[in-house]
């Protein structure tokens, strides 16, 4: 079983590999960049179990990776957009999941994808800080639930009358999951402008119910 020890450490080699990809360096070797990429993946696998990663991260080949004419650049990308998901999965199964660091920092993930036109990485991490808040409001409501219980099943939870949102509230969420889970999957396509209102969205969200602004 791994220790919290292994578990940092894969956090920092993740994030520093991220800082290496944003630098653009090694650009002519993204087939070296995939098999660093592939071993972080197989570790998490190892240390958080294979079905909860795969469930929050974006994996490789579901997108150009495949495709053999895919440049050195379109791999990098897809790499990068795999690397930041997981480092935010990893960042929020570690650390305090209400840290206004970790909060504020995987939404700053988010622009910097929806940026780089990385478009699935930034709806998925805007998936993940919301399924992360709804643990915490389960949290501090006592409401139980399993470790592997996804959005859906969470804000179901939390309606009323056991739960704190109000009908309207409720739907509002699902509604965001509605658009985001087809988006996820890759079984629809979604404009940058909606991405960009979803980030929005969920940062109002956050504010709203962790922190009480």
């Amino acid at each position: 079983m791994a220790s919290i020890q292994d578990k940092m450490l894969l956090e920092n080699q993740v994030r520093e590999f991220l800082r290496v990809l944003d630098q653009g360096s090694g650009m002519e070797i993204a087939s070296k960049h995939l098999d660093f990429a592939k071993r972080n993946l197989v570790n998490a696998f190892d240390y958080f179990g294979e079905e909860e990663v795969t469930a929050n991260i974006i994996l490789f080949g579901r997108s150009r990776v495949k495709d053999k004419t895919a440049t050195a650049r379109d791999r990098i990308q897809e790499i990068k957009a795999s690397m930041r998901t997981l480092l935010s999965f990893i960042d929020f199964k570690l650390g305090d999941p209400i840290a206004a660091e970790i909060i504020s920092d995987t939404l700053s993930q988010a622009r910097i994808a929806l940026k780089q036109n990385m478009i699935i990485c930034a709806v998925l991490l805007c998936r993940l800080t919301l399924e992360q808040t709804l643990r915490r409001l389960c949290d501090r409501k006592n409401i139980q639930y399993a470790q592997t219980e996804l959005a859906g099943s969470l804000v179901q939870k939390l309606r009323k009358p056991k739960g704190i949102f109000e009908n309207y509230v409720w739907r509002d969420i699902e509604a965001k999951l509605a658009l985001e889970n087809p988006v996820i999957h890759n079984d629809a396509k979604i404009d940058e402008d909606k991405v960009l209102e979803l980030i929005i969205w969920t940062e109002k969200f956050v504010n709203q119910w962790l922190e009480g602004k």
